[in-house]
């Protein structure tokens, strides 16, 4: 919900002409800099976390086998959070970011004040 959420909310703003040459910092996007990467890796996680008690309860299995599982379970949310941290979410969006707003005044304060993707409201800010 976050994920499509945070897309709609971005959305709208773009096609506000008075939005032009700005970035987006309003709705979800005001309490973390990516509401939608947020988003994709609570989902993720949240299967995982939903999925765990199945797997730790798998028949035919020993203990390990059963923690095996639970470690093959956490590939999935591991993997997500590798390409939307490390490799092609975060980063390209910060370096197009930046190449655009770099600089500013009001987005070096955006960046410096709004966490990367935990909410302010969770981090009691």
């Amino acid at each position: 919900v976050a994920e499509s959420l945070a897309d709609l909310q971005k959305l709208a703003f773009k096609a506000d002409p008075a939005s032009k040459n700005q970035f987006c910092n309003v709705g979800l996007w005001s309490q973390c800099r990516y509401p939608n990467y947020a988003g994709e890796l609570t989902v993720w996680t949240s299967i995982f976390f939903l999925a765990a008690p199945a797997l730790m309860g798998a028949p035919g299995g020993g203990l390990l086998a059963r923690y095996g599982a639970v470690a093959a379970g956490t590939l999935s949310p591991a993997f997500v959070a590798l390409i939307v941290l490390g490799v092609s979410g975060v980063p390209l969006a910060e370096a197009r970011n930046e190449e655009r707003f770099g600089g500013r005044t009001d987005y070096e304060a955006y960046k410096r004040d709004t966490p990367l993707l935990v909410p302010k409201a969770l981090l009691g800010r």
